[in-house]
């Protein structure tokens, strides 16, 4: 943690295990398949499905909750991507398909 001193400044005192140097690289993980794919990318893949998916679906896949979803697919792919995304009730749920 920093140290005040007189004049109201901290003085940088360094942690355990961290490189406080400037230019110091910190060691980067190696990235998965799985972490390289952003929330949208996993979003369109499950739209691009035959079967569509369910707003529950795509909610369990991203840890969004149900209005961020809608707002996501309303903002970012109908209107900035312009993909036509068809919505409809199947067995009482809610389901997003991207029409080819």
């Amino acid at each position: 943690m920093a140290k005040k001193i007189a004049n109201g400044r901290r003085a940088k005192t360094a942690l355990p295990g961290v490189a406080n140097e400037p230019g110091a690289a910190a060691p980067a993980a190696a990235p998965t398949a799985e972490a390289s794919m952003t929330k949208a990318a996993t979003i369109i893949s499950l739209l691009r499905e035959p079967g569509g998916a369910t707003i529950k679906a795509i909610m369990a896949s991203t840890g969004w909750q149900a209005h961020s979803v809608r707002g996501f697919i309303s903002a970012q792919l109908v209107k900035k991507r312009t993909l036509k995304v068809k919505s409809f009730k199947r067995n009482g749920e809610r389901v997003y398909r991207i029409s080819r």
